[in-house]
């Protein structure tokens, strides 16, 4: 097997449970409900939609028309990891929601 067939099987590989995740989280899930809700559903679909491309360009090549495609696919990947950083900040800048110390995995915390 060449390196490109297993990069070829191994992206196939990624592109189905990422396809798959987005649509049912999508269609089964009131992801809607909360900011962590919407950019989970952003984070999946960008994912899967550059997975997909990757099946699109092997089955298509690069068409015309595929240029329109990856742009706005990385576009929305470029949208998702920024709206992450952000998060990632304004977690930073709260700080922990938990500041007890660590409990043994096991162990009860002392709430008296």
């Amino acid at each position: 097997m060449t390196a490109t067939v297993a990069g070829n099987v191994l992206l196939i590989l990624a592109a189905i449970p990422a396809t798959a995740a987005a649509v049912l989280y999508g269609t089964r899930v009131t992801w809607w409900r909360s900011r962590w809700g919407r950019h989970l559903f952003s984070y999946m679909t960008a994912v899967a939609l550059v997975t997909d491309l990757g099946i699109i360009r092997l089955m298509f090549g690069d068409r015309w028309w595929f240029a329109l495609l990856r742009a706005g696919a990385y576009a929305a990947v470029v949208a998702a990891l920024w709206w992450r950083l952000l998060f990632v900040y304004q977690a930073y800048r709260e700080g922990s929601p938990d500041e007890s110390p660590a409990q043994p995995i096991g162990e009860q915390p002392d709430v008296s």
